[in-house]
């Protein structure tokens, strides 16, 4: 199982390295946002690994870490339809969801989609009413890889829960987004999901500033088209086109112009 930073090239063994990581590049990440005393700034590596950090910039604490959400953007030099940096989803309306947010990811009619509870790339909310493209980085913290639809329909990531003695298993089609953070309390609420989806196109990469490697896939979901990033550690062979990926993975949405 992967962490959030793992899948994107930056796993970290404690906190201490996470403490020098976000010294090293919170003076020269870029400011994106601002609300009251926070400040959030986010900082890509080469790689298209990307971290919003936000700080409190005044009072007792101030200049202290209160936010960290790691992301993938498409890197410099890759930009074209075929490199993935079209949007992949519309955001229709993002609203707060407890500890996490909730965004309703919608058609060209603007008719939903799906659902799901994420967190946010520009860190700070921004009140979203109107549909608007954006981006879902899928961060795969536990997520196999299946040849095609057969082998993934054959497999038990297919499998909705545990059957009854009896009773025929449910099973997901690849495309499904099913997200844990919108059942139970809000309050305890965590921007994970059950995601499948076929694989369109993947880049591999590698880290400038720690040297790890990971893929980004662009996926096809129900919601759109997703990017799932996989630690190369967890997954040493980039997923293949037609393959399919599925599991829990942690959602941020990433809206370009909020701020």
């Amino acid at each position: 199982m992967s962490s959030t930073l793992g899948c994107i090239g930056l796993a970290v063994d404690d906190v201490d390295v996470l403490d020098d990581l976000v010294a090293r590049r919170l003076p020269d990440a870029a400011v994106i946002a601002r609300a009251g005393d926070l400040q959030a700034r986010r900082w890509s590596d080469p790689s298209g690994a990307s971290i919003t950090m936000t700080v409190r910039q005044e009072g007792q604490d101030g200049g202290v870490l209160v936010d960290l959400v790691p992301s993938y953007v498409v890197p410099d030099g890759e930009s074209g339809r075929e490199s993935g940096s079209e949007p992949g989803v519309v955001l229709g309306v993002l609203t707060g969801h407890g500890r996490t947010l909730a965004a309703d990811l919608v058609d060209a009619d603007g008719e939903t989609l799906t659902r799901v509870a994420c967190d946010l790339a520009q860190s700070l909310v921004a009140d979203v009413t109107e549909p608007r493209p954006a981006h879902v980085t899928a961060l795969g913290l536990d997520v196999t890889v299946h040849e095609d639809d057969a082998a993934f329909a054959a497999s038990d990531a297919s499998t909705m829960g545990t059957p009854a003695p009896g009773e025929a298993a449910h099973k997901y089609a690849a495309g499904a987004v099913l997200s844990y953070g919108l059942f139970g309390d809000p309050d305890t609420a965590e921007p994970t999901a059950y995601v499948s989806g076929t694989v369109l196109r993947v880049t591999s990469h590698v880290t400038a500033e720690l040297e790890q490697g990971f893929h980004a896939a662009r996926v096809a979901t129900v919601g759109g088209t997703f990017t799932v990033c996989l630690a190369a550690s967890e997954h040493p062979d980039a997923p293949q086109p037609g393959s399919v990926v599925a599991g829990t993975c942690y959602l941020v949405l990433d809206v370009p112009g909020l701020w």
